[in-house]
């Protein structure tokens, strides 16, 4: 049996205020719930129905019923969660990332940091930034490579492993692949528009 609590909820005959509900509300009833089926048989028995009194007990078991079907089978429930990640979220999720570039880091990881299940966390990470998780950790880890190199004299393979590639072969492969540049080229180009002074 499905119950559906919407707006508010009124049986009929019952002449004081319904019972409210705010969001429409979808509960499925187990079929051992024997006090959830007696008060749906008696709430829509024409045979006690009718008069002040019959009013008022149908309003004091239609708010046992509300109150037993939400707490039962509603306020239990996994709550929904959102299509996006949450500002906040993304906030935590980009500071801890950024922290740990230089260590192994998952999508199971990510996802129990933010109270998500892996699934789901997939799912609103990549409609909050464009791209997977293990994508997004990726280039976070080239940019902080690219900067690096760049702007300091350190070793190549140095920078790889500091910013979590396994060697600096790993992080030319990488970097050509996504950026299409090798760490090399990128080096010497910086230190070219360097020692080149701007006109203006």
């Amino acid at each position: 049996m499905r119950v559906r609590l919407h707006g508010t909820l009124a049986a009929a005959g019952a002449k004081t205020s319904a019972v409210s509900f705010g969001q429409p509300v979808t509960a499925r009833i187990d079929a051992d719930d024997r006090f959830a089926r007696e008060c749906v048989a008696r709430l829509f028995d024409p045979a006690w129905q009718g008069g002040d009194a019959s009013a008022l007990f149908a309003d004091a078991l239609l708010r046992a019923l509300a109150l037993h079907v939400y707490t039962r089978y509603v306020a239990m429930a996994e709550p929904e969660r959102p299509d996006r990640l949450e500002a906040v979220l993304v906030q935590h999720l980009e500071a801890f990332i950024d922290a740990r570039l230089d260590r192994r880091l998952s999508r199971a990881d990510l996802a129990r940091l933010a109270g998500y299940d892996a699934r789901a966390f997939s799912n609103a990470f990549r409609n909050t930034f464009g791209m997977t998780p293990m994508q997004y950790v990726i280039e976070r880890r080239l940019d902080r490579a690219c900067l690096l190199i760049a702007s300091t004299g350190g070793d190549l393979a140095d920078i790889a492993i500091s910013t979590g590639f396994s060697s600096q072969s790993h992080l030319t492969s990488t970097l050509k692949k996504r950026r299409g540049i090798t760490p090399l080229r990128l080096r010497r180009q910086a230190a070219r528009t360097i020692a080149t002074p701007a006109h203006g």
